[in-house]
């Protein structure tokens, strides 16, 4: 086999692994959201498809033995976790309290 043929298959494997991944993740949401009975937790599957990913990049990464790939590994854990502070200061109650003036 070709090395271009090899390239070839492999960008063929790696689009039908991303299409595969992508409706994996919009089943589990649908899923959630069919087994809960609440559309508002269809996220769930999502945000934990994510969050688990984020948790075990550095130690797959440290597990390789290159140290510069951990100190990489670690920026998409602390965006997570810098996204979940702001999602939960934006949805608590002092948040969505007006700051108008009364109206008489």
């Amino acid at each position: 086999m070709s090395e271009g043929r090899r390239v070839g298959v492999l960008a063929a494997a790696q689009v039908a692994g991303g299409i595969g991944a992508a409706v994996g993740i919009a089943a589990g949401s649908l899923l959630a959201a069919q087994v809960s009975g609440s559309r508002s937790s269809a996220g769930l599957a999502q945000t934990a498809t994510v969050l688990g990913a984020a948790l075990l990049a550095g130690p797959v990464l440290a597990a390789t033995g290159y140290p510069g790939l951990t100190v990489v590994a670690v920026l998409p854990l602390g965006l997570t976790l810098w996204c979940l502070a702001g999602a939960r200061s934006a949805g608590s109650p002092a948040r969505r309290t007006s700051r108008r003036a009364p109206v008489d």
